[in-house]
């Protein structure tokens, strides 16, 4: 096999009592690049140990009057991971039996060749070099597993957001629709427009939880750069310190792109977060996007990672401490980082580079120590897209229905809101926590129930099969489906039911009352 010892310091301890034998050898070794310890008995051997890291001892079985195999276990109660190779001019069965015992590597007999010799020593440093790569394996492994309950962590405590936030923006409009036309002051009102603003930014910030998480499935979206990266950058101001003067520079004439929009900002906060961390006494971070039309000159054309075409560039550059061609050669490798231990995962720039390939697009990075960084992001751009018409003003009260409606969700809040909400709205509202509650109540009104609103994770019986249930009795039922999780995480698939759709929590009580309106005006055929 090839050997990659170079990747170890290689530090042998040679003990042996003949002087000639061990000046020989040390010389020899020397040569090939190992750093030779020599003790000429055991109390010796055991010093160097204290004062040295060893990786291989070459021992002689007979030291002066010492047994060297005992000293064997004495090594290792220092450098436990420490490979012994015995080498005896006094071969014998019982000697091997003993090194076998003290687990000895290799057993060489004298006189030894050189190259017997370094191909013994080979043998070792490629093995140490495989422990080695385990043990960044297995420390990637639990790196892993660690993010991956992290991930789920996330994802139940977006869900649980989400169902929070639900209730928030239902019983804010039914309390808003109350107090039209009472004398309640303008800043009462306007506390109440920021309650609705900010929940619903809350929402955004779970939704890029969830991204992170993966358990979000990637929603491409036509983005204009110029309405965003304002936007971002105050986000970014927020997230670096005062000592960082953050500049953003958006040309006129750059393109919309076809991203996913939450990863997008994933991709933007997270070189701005890398370029603080290398600035801890401040300096100046750059953010500029414009337009670059790349033929088969370009660079990333002459490397076949982009086609020729207009691109949106985006690029980020600090002042900060750089990084060296060692580095760079690694940067976006998984969990590679530089920050110290329990501050970076070594998995930012490596999504960060998962996105923007997945994107279609290309990223690279200039830098050098002592002058700061560029990362530079290639996004395919959108030609001809036209922003779309603001949607027209909805009367609430076109929105507004007589039919009776079940709501079904095990969470009180939000089933309490979700009821009000239709309730305000003219619809009769059977609310009620869990399946069979649901089923009971669905045959009690049998003849009146036009539809049903259920979350798709309820306990006992989810609303899929809730509603399967409810279709034996009322074939024609309308159904909305809604959960704090996406569709596509729930693998709810609805196609061919054109009676059913799905809302994704947090929903506005208007999109709400605009999509149940729409089923029940629909004439849809029976399946």
């Amino acid at each position: 096999m090839t050997s990659r010892a170079s990747l170890i310091n290689r530090q042998v301890l040679l003990v042996d009592d003949d002087g000639d034998f061990c000046a020989s050898i040390q010389e020899l070794l020397a040569l090939h690049g190992y750093t030779v310890y020599v003790a000429r008995d055991c109390e010796s051997a055991l010093v160097v140990a204290k004062q040295h890291e060893l990786h291989v001892v070459l021992l002689d079985i007979r030291v002066g009057n010492d047994n060297g195999i005992t000293l064997i276990g004495q090594l290792r109660e220092m450098h436990p991971r420490l490979l012994c190779v015995i080498v005896t001019g006094y071969p014998n069965i019982d000697n091997a039996i003993h090194a076998v015992r003290e687990q000895a590597y290799d057993y060489l007999r004298k006189p030894i060749g050189g190259a017997m010799l370094l191909a013994a020593l080979g043998r070792c440093f490629d093995h140490l070099e495989l422990r080695r790569q385990k043990d960044v394996l297995e420390e990637q492994l639990s790196k892993m597993q660690k993010l991956e309950a992290v991930g789920q962590l996330a994802a139940s405590l977006s869900h649980d957001l989400n169902n929070t936030f639900t209730a928030i923006l239902g019983n804010l409009e039914v309390t808003a629709a109350e107090l039209q036309g009472q004398s309640v002051s303008a800043q009462a009102l306007s506390c109440l427009g920021a309650i609705g603003r900010s929940t619903q930014q809350a929402a955004t910030l779970t939704s890029r939880v969830l991204a992170f998480a993966r358990h979000r499935p990637e929603r491409r979206e036509t983005v204009h750069l110029g309405r965003l990266l304002p936007e971002l950058a105050d986000t970014l101001r927020h997230m670096v310190t005062t000592r960082v003067d953050l500049e953003l520079d958006v040309r006129p004439d750059v393109p919309p792109v076809n991203v996913d929009l939450v990863e997008l900002e994933q991709v933007l906060l997270n070189l701005g977060i890398n370029a603080r961390d290398a600035m801890p006494n401040g300096g100046s971070l750059r953010l500029v996007a414009r337009l670059a039309s790349l033929d088969g000159d370009s660079e990333p054309v002459r490397q076949g990672a982009l086609s020729a075409g207009r691109f949106a560039v985006l690029s980020v550059r600090d002042t900060g401490c750089g990084m060296d061609t060692e580095v760079l050669s690694q940067i976006f490798e998984p969990f590679f980082t530089t920050k110290p231990v329990g501050r970076g995962t070594g998995l930012g720039l490596f999504s960060v580079r998962d996105i923007v390939r997945r994107s279609g697009g290309h990223i690279e990075v200039n830098s050098q120590v002592g002058k700061g960084s560029e990362f530079v992001v290639y996004l395919p751009a959108v030609s001809g897209v036209v922003s779309p018409p603001a949607a027209p003003a909805v009367e609430v009260d076109e929105l507004s229905g007589t039919e009776t409606v079940l709501v079904c969700d095990d969470r009180d809040e939000v089933r309490g809101s979700l009821a009000r909400v239709l309730g305000c709205s003219g619809y009769t509202v059977l609310a009620v926590g869990d399946g069979p509650g649901a089923l009971a109540l669905a045959h009690e009104h049998r003849d009146d129930l036009a539809a049903v609103l259920t979350d798709v994770m309820l306990p006992g019986m989810d609303g899929r099969t809730l509603v399967e249930s409810l279709r034996q009795e009322h074939p024609d039922l309308r159904v909305i489906y809604s959960s704090g999780y996406p569709a596509d995480a729930l693998a709810l698939n609805l196609d061919g039911d054109a009676r059913a759709v799905f809302l994704e929590k947090p929903c506005a009580p208007n999109v709400l009352r605009r999509v149940l309106r729409h089923l029940l005006d629909s004439r849809v055929p029976r399946a």
